[in-house]
């Protein structure tokens, strides 16, 4: 037992390690069940466009292994090569060529998000232990395991998991890099870094934990060799990893650079506005992140905790020599959130990788207080991280439990199947990837909105609407992303919010015939997610309307009820 014990008899680290192995298992296997089940929602039908669109068709249609062939991939080519090879590794064990079509590949995707996802829990512990916060490493991995973010994109093929998983990873062999004064371990730790770039670009960011390498290395050794060991050793490393993982950075570098640029007016500067970005438009860098990362992806009472863990942390880095390795965590974060935080594009799932060290800044207020030599505080600080995971994990399995069904969309096909008679006209809402009913729109006379047709002019043209709803007996909304989009830019659009408005109030004629929603829930209790940034909610539980014409209205009628909505 003395080998377990610290000098003043309490559990030392290894010990501490076997007794949470345990309760560890445990919280593996609920992040784990949490993330595998209902990989195959949607039953074959594709409704993440960033999953599909944007990442499985460029496979599909790639000639050989470079995906620039393929079209304006935006994203590394590491992912494209595992669901491709695990394909065909499934083909040739199975013998059945099924492995090889779009959903197959699909589900093998999702099955990478789902394990990466998993593994980010257990590296989570394992970096607590490394940042000597062993008495509270199980409150990263449970904060991770629950977390709604994390579990949502471990069901979808994106890579946006993946990326987590290798950043996450960098940061832990970081510190184990620094344990010896040599170059090997940091050829490891840049491999690894630059399967994250092979990944996604952005993971060039945590370029700067070779950068804190060397500071480290240097501050220990006053050897300028040494010092370098991290930069020169990891770079070689990462040149490496990237060249295995994504080799046509590089080889095709002119395509590459040609999407990098155009992504980048799209992504970072807003210069080539699309449609679903209207949503970022006049909203507050910085507090808008913050507001989703604490209030979606890991619930608010922990988002709380979190953000004064990391003012502890910087406060502790600064003043405390004993917290310099966690410069490895700390840069990089906040270098990424820095970055992201300024760019137009504020999709939630750019926030995924900062997920995992906001869960580890959650476990810092209670390891303070426990380490502290003042008994004030620990009771309420432990209970408040205990109540703050309690409503995390209510969170997270109430957005696990989206994926047990039924999906709106398909709820809302059979529906109108059964209750809207063969050749009726409906005026369809514009939604890329989807036309309600899915696989039987040929039943009806359908006419897709068409919004942002027209140079723009449409979508403040009163007259463009009148025709449209003229002779329609359903109206059908699939989700709130023109809607919702429109509302927050009415001021731009005040003809669209108004046409919007007076359909949804029965000003137009129309009545709500039915509504289908699955919003994230736990029996009869639901999780609301109406205000969350439109793709937490659009890609999987949206909510759809259909509309039936109760009164028959003129062109006249129609035209008057929108210029008296415009009226101020």
């Amino acid at each position: 037992m003395v080998a377990y014990s610290s000098t003043n008899g309490s559990i030392g680290p290894q010990m501490r390690f076997r007794r949470q192995l345990i309760p560890l298992i445990l919280i593996v296997l609920l992040g784990g069940v949490l993330r595998f089940r209902h990989l195959d929602w949607a039953k074959g039908y594709y409704f993440q466009p960033d999953e599909s669109v944007h990442t499985i068709d460029y496979l599909l249609r790639m000639p050989a292994l470079n995906p620039y062939e393929a079209g304006a991939y935006t994203y590394g080519g590491l992912p494209l090569y595992l669901y491709l090879f695990s394909a065909r590794f499934m083909t040739a064990v199975t013998g059945d060529v099924i492995w090889g079509d779009k959903w197959h590949i699909t589900l093998i995707a999702r099955a990478y998000a789902a394990i990466a996802s998993t593994f980010i829990i257990l590296l989570l512990y394992l970096l607590s232990h490394k940042l000597g916060m062993s008495r509270t490493a199980w409150i990263p991995a449970l904060a991770f395991a629950v977390s709604p973010l994390a579990i949502q994109y471990a069901h979808y093929g994106v890579v946006d998991t993946l990326l987590s998983l290798w950043v996450v990873l960098v940061s832990l062999l970081s510190l184990w890099a620094l344990e010896e004064k040599s170059g090997r371990r940091w050829i490891i730790v840049g491999f690894v870094w630059g399967l994250a770039i092979a990944t996604k670009t952005s993971a060039l960011i945590w370029g700067i934990v070779l950068a804190a390498g060397s500071w480290q290395q240097w501050r220990q050794t006053r050897s300028v060799l040494v010092a370098a060991y991290p930069l020169v050793w990891g770079g070689f490393g990462a040149v490496i990893g990237v060249m295995i993982g994504s080799p046509y950075y590089i080889l095709d570098w002119r395509s590459f650079h040609q999407i990098m640029i155009m992504q980048a007016g799209k992504t970072v500067t807003g210069r080539i506005l699309c449609t679903y970005h209207w949503q970022f438009l006049n909203v507050r860098p910085f507090l808008f992140e913050l507001e989703q990362l604490g209030r979606w992806a890991i619930g608010g009472l922990l988002g709380l905790i979190a953000g004064a863990g990391m003012i502890g942390l910087w406060k502790e880095w600064l003043y405390s020599p004993q917290r310099r390795q966690w410069a490895f965590i700390l840069f990089p974060v906040t270098l990424y959130f820095g970055t992201i935080g300024l760019w137009h594009s504020k999709f939630i799932r750019y926030l995924l990788p900062i997920v995992p060290y906001v869960c580890l800044s959650a476990a810092w207020p209670l390891d303070a207080v426990i380490k502290s030599s003042r008994r004030v505080g620990k009771w309420s600080i432990g209970l408040l991280t205990a109540l703050a995971l309690l409503h995390s994990a209510i969170l997270g399995t109430a957005m696990s439990n989206v994926y047990r069904g039924p999906d709106p969309r398909v709820a809302a096909s059979q529906w109108m199947l059964e209750h809207i008679p063969p050749g009726a006209t409906i005026l369809h809402d514009p939604e890329p990837l989807i036309i309600l009913p899915i696989g039987s729109a040929e039943r009806y006379q359908i006419q897709i909105l068409d919004l942002y047709g027209n140079g723009m002019k449409n979508i403040n043209n009163p007259e463009f609407y009148v025709q449209a709803l003229e002779g329609k007996q359903y109206v059908v909304i699939v989700s709130r992303r023109n809607y919702g989009a429109i509302y927050h830019l009415r001021a731009l659009f005040p003809v669209a919010a108004c046409y919007y408005r007076s359909l949804f109030g029965g000003q137009l004629g129309y009545s709500l015939a039915a509504r289908f929603s699955n919003y994230p829930h736990i029996a009869n209790w639901v999780w609301n997610t109406d205000e969350a940034e439109e793709t937490f909610q659009v890609f999987d539980h949206p909510v759809v309307y259909i509309f039936q014409r109760s009164q028959v209205q003129t062109p006249e009628q129609i035209r008057s009820t929108l210029e008296a909505c415009l009226r101020p």
